[in-house]
């Protein structure tokens, strides 16, 4: 059995590691590493000093294997900084999970905006492509519970979409609305038993995940006062694996079993990747679903050197990608359909009527393939200019409605983000002079304005939470 594993285990890395060489990990991506990465621009945290985050990469990391991530918000006794290592160290053993932890800001504190996370979070996809996304993870307790607990009530259901798993410990204040809709989310929320308040809110915050659509456990504990003992770490574990990483394994299983059976390869492929997700390596599924997946390969290179050697559309070849995206034989298959996909990008440009509604079609056709970053260059030339446009244009009054209206029209163009900053520092300005009015009823109306003028800034988020009472 334990040859079949090893054999299973670097056939995946072949055959997964061929198309997740795609995009490289940053170089301090490497097994057991731990490394530290600056966000100057988001300014300072709760705790002093700018904003970081801290990621340690398990011993057993490869390129080609998808691997789940838990992202600890705020520190575990209040400092953030060392969080990873102890829980690398005593939860994770320091193998199969990917480890980070992001500190709350001094702007808004748990009470601050998605789009503070979301610069993090992304730039930690970034370096590391093999994120398990399907299994990423959240936790924190006390000021970072309270912080998931909000964004659960003030992310538009953004946060929900983006982790699956979720723990809340000691913290955290039930909604004072229904919560967005969520897709089975398993949450572990805990709490030692003599904090009365503290147990009263996570219950309510259980019955209103329950709601919503989620699968929350509360554990109410007399065994410890405030900190949960270190015996509680393989608990922890053990709810990762069986509730997050493993759920729905069976029901994938069984799904593959009959692919195979019916020899239907598209889908022996799909489904083999999806037991691979939910499972790891040392297990019997694992196996069987790596073993699948190279039978399921050999049909699809077998496919595509048939269809590369005859006349074929572009939409045969997107639609090999949809069936066999996850196999090496995927590689050429995509490089045929770029190249024609280059063809139809330089028609586009060359026509020039209605080019920046053409391409943005082209690039939502064309996403996963290069040439949607080509077409993004061509789109961002018409943003630039129409940015200019706007800001010489506009008065300073009507400026941030301006602004906001090209940020919703002219996404995903990097020139958005030149506005973006536009509206922050502007938004920051007016949350100063609100922030500083003496008049009770004088700074509410004003904090209003700034939610309002200003949504989806850090101003913003900072206004909202200082008008909840």
């Amino acid at each position: 059995m334990g040859d079949r594993v090893v054999c299973a285990v670097l056939a995946t890395v072949l055959i997964c590691g061929a198309v997740a060489g795609m995009q490289q990990p940053d170089s301090r991506v490497a097994p057991g590493k731990k490394f530290r990465v600056e966000f100057g621009e988001l300014g300072q945290t709760t705790e002093g000093g700018g904003v970081f985050t801290e990621v340690v990469i398990p011993s057993n990391y490869v390129a080609g294997r998808k691997f789940p991530i838990l992202v600890w918000i705020g520190g575990l006794n209040s400092t953030t900084a060392g969080t990873v290592q102890y829980i690398s160290n005593n939860v994770t053993s320091g193998k199969d999970f990917i480890v980070a932890s992001i500190p709350l800001p001094a702007d808004g504190g748990s009470k601050c905006g998605w789009g503070y996370f979301e610069r993090i979070l992304n730039a930690i996809d970034g370096m590391i492509p093999n994120i398990n996304t399907g299994r990423r993870m959240v936790g924190g307790q006390t000021e970072g519970a309270a912080a998931i607990a909000w964004q659960l009530e003030h992310s538009g259901g953004r946060f929900q979409e983006y982790f699956f798993g979720m723990t809340i410990g000691k913290g955290g204040l039930p909604a004072g609305k229904p919560l967005p809709r969520m897709n089975g989310n398993p949450v572990f929320l805990w709490v030692g038993g003599h904090d009365f308040k503290e147990v009263k809110n996570l219950r309510s915050l259980h019955a209103q995940l329950t709601a919503a659509g989620a699968a929350p456990r509360l554990l109410v504990s007399k065994e410890f006062l405030h900190d949960p003992p270190g015996s509680y770490c393989r608990m922890f574990l053990d709810w990762m694996n069986n509730e997050v990483i493993h759920r729905g394994l069976d029901e994938a299983k069984m799904r593959l079993d009959a692919a195979v059976k019916a020899k239907d390869w598209a889908a022996v492929a799909a489904s083999a990747t999806e037991v691979m997700n939910s499972s790891s390596p040392e297990m019997p599924q694992y196996a069987e679903a790596a073993q699948a997946l190279g039978e399921a390969s050999t049909h699809a290179e077998a496919k595509a050197e048939e269809l590369l050697a005859g006349q074929h559309s572009v939409k045969d070849l997107r639609e090999f990608m949809e069936d066999y995206g996850v196999c090496p034989a995927a590689e050429k298959v995509r490089s045929a359909a770029n190249a024609l996909g280059e063809q139809e990008l330089a028609e586009i440009i060359k026509r020039g009527s209605m080019l920046d509604r053409k391409l943005r079609r082209f690039m939502e056709e064309w996403e996963g393939y290069p040439v949607c970053g080509q077409a993004l260059d061509e789109y961002d030339k018409l943003a630039q200019a129409e940015l200019d446009t706007v800001i010489k244009r506009s008065s300073k009054s009507m400026l941030a409605g301006k602004l906001g209206k090209f940020v919703k029209e002219w996404e995903p163009a990097p020139a958005v983000e030149r506005a973006r900053e536009m509206l922050e520092k502007e938004a920051a300005e007016r949350l100063a002079t609100a922030k500083g009015e003496t008049s009770s009823s004088r700074r509410k109306y004003m904090l209003m304005q700034v939610v309002r003028t200003y949504p989806c800034t850090k101003a913003a988020g900072e206004a909202e939470s200082l008008l909840v009472p």
